[in-house]
């Protein structure tokens, strides 16, 4: 049931939600699809996900971009540290001498896709502004460790996947955007991670793009 003021969503406690609890409270790896705002469908192991990602993809194929790498672009991909897309976190490196300039820095170590990878390694989101090693602009706030910092975050024509833990360990949830121009969730105190106390603000540790 959602409260129209705040948004909240609280449990009306039936058979399905008992069910739904228990599934979401036993499986480490639960699998969570990410319709809409209001709509998911929760996979409970790698195969029967695999199944049907395989068969949307067969579906949708042809609309799908195979130009480049989300992870080569910096607009694929939004976290922010606070809800309704406040806060950026820089993710994206370009190098002085490869493409624009994000944020008036660059990381000192890793590729995009590793650093994403792994929230809690203070080494790959170390930044170099004026060749020395700094804050990044919008990460000064959280250190340049983003993990579980993450309140809400956007996809842009592309699919993300964001795990609870680093290396893509744990429970995760999808956002699909790949046949559309993006998709978001304003406030992932909304979206369920396991019990209903429990959900995915200030969670994630690493994160996933695919074309």
């Amino acid at each position: 049931m959602k409260d129209e003021a705040s948004g909240e969503k609280t449990p009306i406690e039936n058979d399905s939600f008992e069910f739904l609890n228990d599934l979401n409270n036993r499986n480490e790896s639960l699998i969570t699809y990410v319709l809409d705002d209001e709509n998911f469908i929760l996979f409970d192991n790698e195969k029967d996900f695999s199944i049907y990602m395989n068969t949307i993809s067969s579906t949708n194929k042809s609309t799908y971009s195979k130009v480049s790498s989300p992870y080569d672009n910096p607009y694929s991909l939004r976290i922010y540290s606070n809800s309704n897309y406040n806060g950026l976190i820089t993710w994206h490196s370009a190098k002085p001498n490869g493409g624009p300039q994000y944020n008036g820095c660059y990381f000192q170590n890793g590729t995009n896709s590793e650093r994403l990878r792994n929230f809690s390694d203070s080494t790959m989101w170390k930044v170099l502004q004026n060749n020395q090693v700094v804050l990044c602009g919008s990460n000064a706030f959280i250190g340049n460790i983003p993990n579980d910092k993450v309140s809400s975050v956007r996809v842009s024509s592309c699919y993300g996947r964001f795990y609870e833990h680093i290396n893509y360990g744990g429970r995760s949830f999808v956002l699909d955007a790949r046949n559309s121009s993006s998709l978001q969730i304003s406030n992932l105190k909304r979206l369920r991670r396991a019990s209903w106390g429990r959900n995915w603000n200030d969670e994630i540790s690493s994160i996933k793009l695919l074309n």
